[in-house]
């Protein structure tokens, strides 16, 4: 992009900052925490067997 020979740079900060977790969280479907939570439910009885 030029301005009367000079170069522009757009720049857009939004763009760019992080996501807080409490956000991502919340954008995700529910579906998928209760998938997750059956994961995690299946892991943790595999650690309790010893397996």
């Amino acid at each position: 992009m030029t301005d009367g020979g000079r170069r522009s740079v757009y720049m857009d900060h939004v763009a760019t900052i992080p996501v807080r977790q409490e956000v991502a969280g919340a954008m995700l479907p529910s579906s998928l925490y209760a998938l997750a939570r059956e994961a995690k439910g299946s892991v943790e009885e595999a650690r309790e067997k010893g397996g």
